[in-house]
């Protein structure tokens, strides 16, 4: 089948969200479609920053990032703050709430124009399927082992248990 690997937030600390060389380089050699999203009539994926993040807010948190990583060289002792303001201020701020959540992916299905398809991101890394919204986010791979195959107009949400066990965690059958 087709490979596709769809940049996100946390694969980058470009101006214009490029993957570093060396990883474009590796994924191009072995026929990997690299890029920010992958859509057809039947569905649309994206990493799903998109509900967070537009082009201009993406350039500033990258600035900052870079000025706070350049004043923790020059003075080491900062580095625990900086570090510490990076992840109150500017990472992992996803939603908690039912209605946090529930709003972020009203806003990434505007955003993107899901329309009638079935939406696949993962940048919240909660891994969860929404038949009423056709919203599945395939979760994380480090955190909870999660992933989802897609068999026609049916997406199965799966989970490695431990080395070659698989458990079906959902069925969605997009109509």
């Amino acid at each position: 089948g087709n490979k596709i690997y769809i940049v996100g937030n946390h694969d980058s600390t470009s101006y214009l969200m490029n993957l570093p060389p060396k990883i474009q380089k590796y994924l191009k050699e072995r026929n990997w479609n690299i890029c920010e999203k992958t859509e057809n009539d039947l569905l649309i994926a994206v990493h799903g920053h998109q509900g967070q993040y537009n082009r201009f807010t993406w350039i500033g948190s990258i600035f900052l990032l870079r000025f706070l990583h350049t004043i923790a060289l020059l003075i080491p002792n900062l580095f625990r703050f900086s570090e510490a303001f990076y992840q109150k201020h500017l990472n992992r701020q996803d939603p908690n709430t039912p209605e946090e959540i529930l709003g972020y992916y009203k806003r990434l299905s505007k955003i993107t124009h899901q329309g009638n398809r079935v939406l696949i991101s993962g940048h919240t890394h909660d891994f969860l399927c929404v038949p009423h919204l056709k919203i599945i986010n395939t979760g994380d791979w480090v955190k909870s082992n999660s992933f989802v195959i897609q068999d026609g107009s049916r997406f199965i949400g799966a989970k490695m248990n431990k080395r070659g066990e698989f458990s079906k965690e959902f069925v969605y059958k997009h109509k």
